[in-house]
């Protein structure tokens, strides 16, 4: 059964937590993003590998990072040769920056967010992190934050 989590109305509007999740997406993705349009266009044109370490300043740990985006081996051989991450894996940044974003919109307390996106008792045995790592799992944990922003859940 999920926890309990006090839950931070930053407003009153759905509007709202939008702009504030786009805020945050840019954020931890260092980029300016105001739709869904500019987070398609960044994983088309692909993002620098140093994303990851703004993703890691967000708070995700690197064991998390290497599990749920790239292998080590994988992102040490990117950096000696320069190269962007690749569509699939700018795409498994993005999954996750907005997971993060929408519970930090949310939660408004990282001390708060990364408790809830760490508890394994969310999802069956998952945290919300490891369940995000699918599109279909990103979509659930989006859907039990926004039910817990309107009060439906928990």
């Amino acid at each position: 059964m999920p926890t309990k989590t006090r839950v931070k109305k930053t407003s009153g509007s759905g509007k709202d937590l939008g702009k504030t999740v786009y805020f945050f997406l840019g954020s931890i993705l260092n980029d300016q993003i105001s739709s869904e349009s500019d987070l398609a266009d960044l994983v088309e044109r692909r993002l620098h590998p140093r994303t990851l370490d703004a993703l890691k300043e967000a708070g995700l740990t690197e064991k998390s990072l290497h599990q749920l985006i790239i292998p080590r081996r994988t992102l040490e051989h990117r950096k000696e040769r320069r190269g962007l991450l690749t569509e699939e894996e700018s795409d498994r940044v993005v999954r996750l920056a907005r997971v993060i974003a929408l519970a930090k919109s949310i939660f408004g307390d990282n001390d708060k967010t990364w408790a809830w996106l760490s508890d394994v008792d969310q999802f069956s045995g998952k945290n919300a992190l490891t369940k995000a790592s699918t599109s279909a799992g990103a979509r659930q944990v989006e859907e039990r934050l926004y039910q817990l922003y309107y009060g439906i859940f928990g």
